[in-house]
């Protein structure tokens, strides 16, 4: 059976910097970059961090090798780190001991980072991406990849067909090719407000204690479910002006009929 087209894709361009204070960078700052001759080439689909040459010019790289790392102290100077570490751990460190895993914000910042790199080392920067991501913006950590994918095979292969006759597993090929794709439809949740009244009996229950408000919509959930409402349906108790859900309803006075007198 031939693949067909899922709603998955690799954010190839993505890119950013591990620094999170956006005051830290000017305009188009965030943007420089100098990549290697053919890089980013995100080799076997798993290149998502970034490494700097001895000659300045940068790399994609796994982010569980381990190499040194340079960190941003803050006033513009930075160090060598020549512990090797994972992009993570290298992350962790600077953080915890210095500022950041440094950012390359021109050409001069890119100069003092080189001038630390001893010849034949690697260092890492602060540049990463994210990978795998859904068209619908689904936070979603579920794989399902056939053995071997993804691959990046030829690469250009960013998005990701279920194959059909492989229990549909998973494969990432290029956006260009032709397929048969899979559409779905967003359940849209219908909520509703429904008034309940109570009839307690004279209990000294207080109805408004979170234990007994819990205790109620479990028994809801049960008489909802023994009527057939078994998924897709939640239960929770909205407060009102004062805070509270329930008011006890106060009693209405009869008016005792008046005895109608007779004129004359």
């Amino acid at each position: 059976m031939q693949p067909a087209w899922i709603g998955m894709y690799d954010d190839v361009n993505s890119w950013g910097w591990s620094q999170t204070d956006r005051s830290f960078f000017k305009d188009q700052e965030t943007e420089f970059r100098k990549w290697w001759t053919e890089e980013q080439n995100n080799l076997h689909s798993g290149e998502h961090c970034v490494q700097m040459f001895d000659n300045g010019y940068w790399n994609d790289e796994h982010c569980n090798e381990t190499f040194p790392s340079v960190c941003f102290n803050g006033g513009g100077t930075f160090t060598l780190i020549n512990n090797s570490m994972t992009w993570a751990a290298a992350q962790s460190y600077c953080r915890a001991c210095n500022n950041d895993l440094a950012s390359v914000r021109n050409e001069a910042d890119n100069q003092k980072i080189k001038e630390l790199i001893s010849p034949g080392q690697t260092v890492w920067i602060g540049l990463f991406r994210d990978s795998w991501k859904w068209l619908d913006g689904s936070d979603n950590s579920f794989t399902y990849w056939k053995q071997g994918e993804p691959n990046n095979r030829i690469k250009k292969e960013t998005c990701v067909a279920a194959d059909l006759g492989q229990s549909s597993k998973w494969e990432d090929r290029p956006c260009s090719e032709t397929a048969a794709f899979i559409c779905y439809s967003r359940v849209v949740p219908i909520k509703k407000v429904m008034k309940v009244k109570l009839v307690t009996k004279d209990s000294p229950l207080d109805l408004n204690d979170s234990a007994v408000m819990v205790d109620l919509l479990k028994q809801l959930k049960q008489r909802l479910k023994a009527k057939g409402v078994t998924e897709g349906v939640k239960l929770s108790w909205r407060k009102q002006s004062d805070g509270k859900v329930f008011h006890k309803e106060e009693k209405k006075m009869k008016r005792k009929p008046t005895a109608k007198k007779d004129e004359f």
